[in-house]
């Protein structure tokens, strides 16, 4: 009985040993993962700025040929009426 005693005592001391290297890795893992979801998550704010810089600059870039669109009509629209009226003229 006593040497089966000492071989539970061994067994145990074993699978102690073998739960705290499996916690002690778990931990480690859970920090990891942690780090790692810290990272992401800064990449993602990272972009989603750089995403709403890109959209104000094509939304004001938009507004821009917007405008030169609006005053090319009008110029093209001034100058038929010039060369009809000329041409009327004629």
């Amino acid at each position: 009985y006593q040497q089966k005693c000492d071989e539970l005592d061994v067994q145990e001391k074993d699978l102690h040993s073998k739960i705290n290297n499996v916690e002690k890795e778990k931990k480690d893992i859970v920090l990891y993962l942690k780090r790692t979801l810290a990272l992401k998550e800064d990449e993602l704010i990272d972009l989603a700025e750089k995403l709403s810089r890109h959209q104000q600059a094509q939304e004001a870039e938009r507004e821009s040929f917007e405008l030169q669109l609006s005053l090319l009509r009008h110029e093209l629209q001034e100058n038929k009426e010039k060369f009809t009226s000329e041409n009327m003229a004629l």
